[in-house]
């Protein structure tokens, strides 16, 4: 259990840090009033995030006990909510840029 909950801080940590890239802002298909300028929706979101998180470390405690096939199912949902993660906050830093750029 302690060694998955620092791999996930570990993921966790690099994906924080990737979202400090020198790369350009990309440019947002939403409509002109963005996530990031609605304050609330911006703190919804980041607390939907550590949520998803939270889903991923119970679906993945104690994952070694289970038969082979239910470990390759809660591998494969951690793993759906993980991306979907991952998209929700490329979302979130490209409204966030945009805002940072208005």
């Amino acid at each position: 259990m302690r060694t998955q909950c620092l791999l996930i801080s570990a993921a966790l940590a690099s994906l924080a840090l990737g979202g400090f890239s020198s790369e350009l802002p990309r440019t947002s298909a939403q409509d002109p009033v963005s996530t990031a300028s609605q304050p609330g929706q911006v703190t919804a979101t980041m607390d939907d995030a550590v949520a998803a998180y939270r889903k991923v470390i119970v679906l993945m405690d104690g994952a070694a006990a289970l038969d082979e096939g239910n470990r390759e199912r809660v591998r494969t949902a951690a793993w759906i909510l993980f991306e979907g993660n991952g998209d929700r906050l490329a979302n979130l830093e490209e409204d966030l840029r945009a805002d940072l750029g208005r």
